[in-house]
């Protein structure tokens, strides 16, 4: 069963961490609704930020402070096989930068 063995090669992979649930096998024509829908949601993310120079407090605050703010981003390389090559704009809506110490932020 494909289904279940990409289940458990995910949980395997994880180390146990992250669980694959209610998968299933999508055909084209859903596939295509939940790409075409995904340019219109609002995402979170965040990273870990290294910076070559110590960086304050007051640094983070004026990072913090630059959204809203327009960026230029590339396809994807996870999505090239389905998607044109092309640079879409894309919004940062709200933006945050906690420094854990002068040369790490997330």
């Amino acid at each position: 069963d494909v289904v279940g063995d990409f289940a458990r090669e995910v949980a395997k992979a994880s180390n146990g961490v992250v669980e694959a649930l209610h998968v299933e096998i999508a055909d084209k024509a859903r596939a295509d609704a939940v790409n075409a829908s995904a340019e219109t949601k609002v995402k979170t993310y965040a990273c870990v930020v290294w910076f070559s120079a110590d960086r304050s407090a007051e640094d983070a605050r004026r990072v913090s402070a630059s959204a809203p703010l327009a960026v230029q981003q590339r396809t994807p390389v996870r999505v090239m096989h389905s998607r044109s090559l092309a640079t879409r704009e894309k919004r940062v809506l709200r933006l945050k930068l906690t420094m854990t110490n002068p040369r790490f932020g997330v």
